[in-house]
């Protein structure tokens, strides 16, 4: 994942800073470009060693499909820029999920259906922090122009409420005895929508990181 995060923002400073600015992590992958190549080398030398000399071989094919659509949306975006018409963030979301999902899908094939919800759940909280993301953006970062896709704005406008109440069934899940999953997904979503309603009163480079860290819930079980 982390090699598809640092190859994703490496394209994005291919091309030029955009006429309202840029982000902060894109402003330093711009600065650092050539470190961030050499990092991003390393990690797939690793990652290549990892999957050569350790990965299962059930769990090595079932990557491939995986691997294939985010190679995909990857030149995509490179290719098409800002022309690409697709919404990004739930795209995103369903490989990051699928990619999250993959060994326990793997590891008992007989039953995906036990999976699908907790999977939805997931994929759920990961388009809430990518939304959210990308409101700030849009809001802050460019005066709101250049708009994203129609489904993201749909997704941006109605974060105050479906981001609360993915919090509220997750909890209702965790308390009805559906597991820690379920408790560790309505606290990260609690999370952002705190910091959905909290709005300006902080930075956005501090939202930024806040929302990414909210993810971290399930460490409280470690």
């Amino acid at each position: 994942m982390w090699a598809i995060y640092v190859a994703d923002r490496l394209l994005d400073v291919r091309r030029p800073a955009g006429e309202h600015g840029e982000s902060a992590r894109h402003g330093f992958y711009r600065r650092h470009r050539q470190g961030a190549r050499v990092l991003l080398a390393a990690i797939v030398a690793l990652d290549a060693a990892v999957a050569a000399l350790w990965l299962r071989p059930a769990i090595f094919w079932n990557a491939v499909a995986p691997f294939a659509a985010v190679l995909a949306y990857l030149l995509a975006i490179n290719a098409a820029g800002r022309r690409f018409r697709v919404a990004k963030e739930p795209v995103v979301a369903f490989l990051f999920t699928a990619g999250t999902f993959l060994v326990a899908w793997t590891n008992d094939r007989s039953s995906p259906i036990a999976l699908l919800w907790p999977a939805a759940a997931f994929f759920a909280l990961c388009t809430a922090n990518l939304v959210a993301i990308e409101a700030w953006e849009w809001r802050e970062l460019r005066d709101g122009r250049d708009p994203p896709q129609a489904l993201t704005r749909v997704l941006v406008r109605g974060l105050r409420v479906w981001v609360p109440l993915l919090a509220v069934a997750s909890a209702a899940a965790a308390a009805g005895g559906r597991g820690r999953w379920y408790a560790a997904i309505a606290i990260s979503a609690a999370g952002v929508g705190a910091l959905v309603f909290a709005g300006r009163r902080t930075s956005i480079e501090v939202r930024r990181v806040l929302v990414d860290a909210v993810l971290l819930s399930p460490a409280i079980w470690l």
